[in-house]
């Protein structure tokens, strides 16, 4: 019987070739308490339940679930109820504290007073999730289970009424449940001072050689040791890049996606040469999303940004080793997630100078 149990927790465990490497799976581990109907009033049991979540859209994830309870005895004989079951888990808020609703369908198991019967099950349910740290979470949850109770015992309805209360830890695999990690300051580049409006033309002129400033970087052509470096990142008073943390607004994707688009790639160009010059220089690439949709979507989208940058910059000559990409989702934000405008400053890649370049 024991070993019928354990079979049962391991079963969404073994599920993991629903996963197709683009999704994010977690896993739960909860203590249970049940109330189990039975002739002459409830009786209570406590157990376990194992649970393997895969997401399957912006707010769906589908969960697999294994449990096992051990009922307080009336007689002699050990009574247990176990089963396992499949769920959908729609989540309804996100932050620090998610709240969702789930439902479905399974089978269970129990040899109360020495009679094995099998029945099929339905079950609706509420929780939370508390995020504690980078990928772990506190998960509670309450579910009913109608028991369509077809092999019922003399003086039993045709339908039992269960219900399972469930407190445990939710880890989350390749994607965060939660971020209360340190993670980078984030420094917004401020936006281009309006250009003057010039009311008389003035003659053109020509800039002699000395004067010239070909990246913009504040540091003239003549006296600029590290040339082609991108806009907005702070240099040095010969133009290499010093220690900062800084928002390349220009390093964007396609709506949706982790594919660069060409102005992206245009910065990059000029940040792979720099680095070519900077041998010193290491990067950390942090990805932030805002915080529409699923916080797993996010994370997931934020990692797979990150690696898209330091993939491409590797390309062009970047050692790997000099860069560090990952992702933090929408737990860090640096404008209203409530406006479309700071959900757009929400959405960026930030670089992280994490040395200063050789002498």
């Amino acid at each position: 019987m024991k070993l019928r149990f354990a079979a049962l927790l391991l079963l969404p465990l073994s599920c993991g070739a629903f996963a197709d490497g683009e999704a994010s799976p977690y896993i739960s581990v909860l203590g249970s308490y049940l109330s189990a109907d039975y002739p002459g009033g409830n009786r209570g049991g406590y157990g376990l339940t194992a649970l393997y979540g895969l997401p399957i859209g912006r707010n769906l994830n589908l969960e697999f679930n294994g449990f096992g309870d051990h009922l307080a005895k009336e007689n002699p004989t050990s009574d247990y109820i176990y089963g396992a079951g499949a769920d959908i888990q729609v989540l309804l808020s996100d932050g620090r504290v998610a709240t969702f609703l789930l439902g479905g369908i399974g089978a269970n198991i129990d040899d109360v007073a020495n009679a094995t019967r099998v029945a099929p099950f339905a079950d609706i349910g509420a929780g939370f999730i508390a995020r504690v740290s980078k990928h772990l979470g506190i998960r509670a949850e309450a579910r009913y289970y109608p028991i369509f109770n077809v092999d019922k015992a003399p003086g039993q309805n045709s339908v039992l009424s269960d219900a399972r209360f469930n407190l445990g830890l939710q880890y989350s695999f390749g994607t965060v449940i939660a971020a209360n990690l340190p993670v980078p300051k984030s420094v917004a580049v401020p936006p281009s001072a309006p250009e003057p409006i010039v009311t008389t033309p003035e003659p053109a002129t020509v800039p002699a050689a000395a004067d010239i400033d070909s990246d913009g970087d504040g540091v003239f052509d003549s006296k600029d040791q590290c040339p082609d470096t991108p806009k907005g990142l702070k240099v040095d008073a010969v133009g290499c890049i010093i220690e900062q943390t800084v928002v390349l607004r220009a390093v964007n994707f396609d709506f949706g996606s982790d594919r660069l688009t060409s102005e992206a790639k245009g910065t990059l160009d000029l940040l792979a040469r720099s680095m070519a010059l900077q041998k010193a220089l290491t990067i950390e690439i942090a990805g932030h999303t805002d915080s529409l949709g699923p916080q797993s979507f996010n994370l997931l989208l934020s990692q797979k940004r990150a690696n898209a940058v330091k993939e491409y910059l590797v390309a062009h000559g970047v050692e790997a080793e000099r860069l560090n990409a990952e992702g933090y989702g929408e737990f860090n934000p640096i404008a209203n997630n409530n406006t479309e405008a700071g959900r757009a400053e929400n959405r960026r890649v930030e670089f992280k100078v994490l040395n200063k370049p050789a002498k």
